[in-house]
Order: C-alpha cells, then structure tokens, then sequence
C-alpha cells in the first residue's frame, strides 16, 4: 500500500514514524492556535484600556456637555 508516497506494505517502523510526525504536527498546531489566542486576548485588552483611559481623559478634560 502506497499512502503519500510513503509504501507502508510489511514496514511497521515507517508507518509507526509516519503517524507520530502527524500527531506531532496537530500538538504543534493545537499549540500555536492555543498561544494566538492567548496573545490576542492580551492585545484585545490593553486596546480596551486605552480606549477606555483616552474616553476618560477627554471626558474630563472637555466637561459633560450641557
């Protein structure tokens, strides 16, 4: 049997590497996406804060309007 280019007929040892490198690929992905998040979630927060700390600002700065 031929998968990929990757003849598996009889070699354990290849087929048991094959596989680990796909699992070993998705742990790298999993991990990666799982840092993004983690990252984005932090910028996303400091942008708040600053939005928030520049409305703020302006608001005392200029008054409530009347």
């Amino acid at each position: 049997m031929v998968h990929r280019g990757l003849n598996i007929d009889g070699d354990a040892e290849a087929h048991r590497k094959y596989h680990e490198a796909l699992i070993h690929k998705a742990e790298e992905r999993t991990r990666f996406y799982a840092e993004l998040r983690v990252k984005l979630a932090e910028k996303g927060i400091w942008a708040v804060v600053v939005f928030v700390s520049a409305a703020l600002f302006w608001y005392i700065k200029e008054g409530p309007k009347q």
